[in-house]
């Protein structure tokens, strides 16, 4: 066995673990989200953290795995690598919608007269607990052109458009719903607020350019004007 093919094996039973383990989790989730009996909201967000940090950990696994395969088995494997992000996406949407929610149930209320120094933190706290997520109903955007369109103002509706959702939140649902080459096209970008903005810079250029196929991150960038 080569080197290459032994580094191959090393992160795809990295990846099998890792996967293995997304899963539980996410079972465990959805097994808590369905109880009669309310679960604490410590106990949610612990939930989401680990699910997080699982999450960061697939993708730098699945990034590593990319760079080193083969043209001929790296379509199967953004595919497989994104089932299970929508997997993820999916369960923690659900889970924020639960804690939104369960805070809503019980009918929290401020002080009329708030300490100076939490007037911040209760005034987010507020916005947090109204945040109305969009839905996940959203068309995935492959990379053809004529479907650019419906994608689009169905995205930029519930996702782009929402105030309540920060950058890194928008950026995990646009990976969600991409796929192929417009997928591809991203892929390099980490996750972060200033690679949101950049990414869907990107995917507008390269629209109307009207070829997907032809661009990554890395090539628009290279022939850019400095």
């Amino acid at each position: 066995m080569t080197e290459n093919a032994e580094q191959i094996e090393l992160l795809k039973r990295k990846r099998t673990t890792l996967r293995s383990s997304v899963t539980k989790l996410i079972n465990k989730i959805e097994a808590e989200l369905k109880k009669t009996d309310v679960t604490e909201e410590n106990d949610i967000e612990l939930y989401i953290e680990t699910l997080n940090d699982k999450f960061e950990s697939l993708k730098l696994t699945d990034s590593n795995l990319e760079k080193i395969l083969s043209l001929k088995d790296i379509d199967k494997e953004l595919e497989s690598a994104e089932e299970y992000r929508e997997k993820i996406v999916t369960c923690r949407f659900k889970a924020i919608k639960y804690i939104r929610n369960l805070n809503q149930s019980k009918n929290i209320h401020e002080p009329p007269n708030p300490p100076i120094h939490s007037t911040l933190e209760s005034d987010m706290n507020h916005q947090t607990l109204n945040v109305k997520l969009p839905k996940i109903t959203i068309p995935k955007f492959s990379g053809i052109i004529n479907e650019w369109l419906t994608f689009w103002n169905s995205y930029e509706t519930s996702i782009h458009s929402n105030k309540f959702l920060d950058d890194v939140s928008k950026f995990n649902y646009l990976k969600a719903h991409l796929s192929g080459t417009a997928l591809e096209t991203i892929e390099g970008f980490s996750i972060s607020s200033e690679n949101y903005a950049k990414a869907v810079t990107l995917l507008e250029q390269i629209r109307q350019k009207r070829n997907f196929g032809k661009y990554t991150h890395e090539s628009v960038i290279r022939n850019s004007p400095s």
